[in-house]
């Protein structure tokens, strides 16, 4: 699904590859040399294992080296296709607006790494004008307790009388 969402701007791997062990010693030589492959920024990596079940590794390279990454446990996923055709609305290549609630994004070391990771790769390409009809999609993370809560709304523009739409969220 988060293929979907950069398509366009992400590489997406779907063959097997049993060498990729980003946390282990040596682990890290086939993920860089897959970035200088795909000239790649950043990466994601999808694994299922007995001890680690459902994690979603995220990171991002400099000058092709592993620069910093952060696993994340996923529960209760929810896919793109749960959401009927609301999902499908987003236009290609626009940017998402992000919102990081709670205040744990700002004080605990690991939580700011992954907003930073985050934000490096939903940002897109650099952009000089914004358009408001481009900004269709919101990324909302909530910081609880002891998880992060990932959230996707499509933005509905309204009528409102006014100058300035009536914003929905879907």
């Amino acid at each position: 699904d988060i293929g979907v969402l950069k398509k366009g701007e992400c590489h997406k791997l779907t063959r097997k590859n049993e060498g990729i062990r980003p946390f282990e010693g040596g682990g890290e030589t086939s993920l860089e040399f897959f970035a200088q492959k795909a000239d790649a920024g950043a990466f994601m990596l999808g694994t299922d294992q007995k001890k680690r079940p459902d994690c979603l590794t995220v990171g991002r390279f400099f000058d092709y080296h592993l620069f910093d990454m952060v696993e994340l446990l996923v529960t209760n996923y929810k896919g793109i296709n749960a959401f009927g055709n609301v999902a499908s609305q987003t236009v290609l290549g626009s940017k998402p607006c992000m919102v990081f609630l709670g205040d744990r994004f700002e004080t605990e070391p690991a939580l700011k790494l992954a907003k930073n990771i985050l934000m490096d790769i939903f940002r897109g390409r650099p952009a000089t004008r914004v358009n408001l009809k481009g900004v269709d999609r919101v990324i909302i993370c909530t910081a609880l307790e002891n998880k992060v809560l990932f959230r996707q709304c499509a933005i509905k523009y309204k009528k409102s009388g006014t100058r300035m739409p009536k914003v929905e969220l879907h």
